[in-house]
């Protein structure tokens, strides 16, 4: 069971052993313990949610460092982060082995934090900008297409950069402005280090 208050405490493991199972089992206490059981007891939020991504995160630097802690004590990383969302989404809960005293009586508390962190990440994915047509590896008539509508007004050739959010290479949209200048489409300010349309 993943919640086994004594994961990681048998008999002859090293020093090193012990201690990072207790640092995994620590992560675990934040999580599904009461608030007085919290490493931090001054911002019991802040540690709950630290344990929550240290615990639960499929990328970034929590779930690097629960994977290589876990290696070093030869336990799956990947599945201890499945089995702790099985706690969390009710598939490997038994309410009856979690009461009392026992330090992962908070499994609720714990579900309530998940479900309000993944309401928060489902809003972000939402609130995030459409991806320009452009990337780097965009072929020339696909970055012409980005930059020339641009070019309504006077831009600095920084300005397209950022305007593209840096999807378009340097060199592609350098490109796409020397031909368009060549064939009277686009008029560059060498003064001013702009360009515009000929006909905006």
């Amino acid at each position: 069971m993943l919640l086994d208050p004594e994961f990681g405490g048998h008999a002859g493991a090293s020093p090193e052993h012990a201690l990072i199972c207790a640092v995994i089992l620590r992560a675990l206490y934040d999580l599904f313990g009461p608030a007085f059981s919290c490493s931090n007891g001054d911002n019991v939020d802040v540690t709950r949610r630290d344990a929550l991504a240290f615990l639960t995160d499929a990328k970034g630097g929590w779930a690097r460092r629960r994977n290589e802690l876990c290696g070093l004590v030869e336990l799956d990383g990947d599945k201890l982060r499945r089995l702790t969302i099985d706690v969390l989404e009710g598939r490997d809960f038994d309410p009856e082995t979690f009461t009392g005293r026992n330090p992962f009586s908070h499994v609720e508390n714990a579900r309530k934090l998940w479900t309000a962190e993944a309401h928060v990440q489902t809003m972000r994915h939402k609130q995030a900008k459409p991806s320009k047509p452009c990337n780097v590896k965009a072929s020339y008539s696909s970055v012409r297409q980005t930059v020339l509508p641009l070019l309504k007004e006077p831009r600095q050739f920084k300005e397209l950069i950022v305007a593209t959010d840096g999807d378009c290479s340097d060199h592609m949209i350098r490109k796409v402005l020397s031909n368009a200048v060549a064939k009277g489409e686009v008029i560059r300010d060498n003064e001013r280090n702009t360009y515009v349309l000929a006909a905006a």
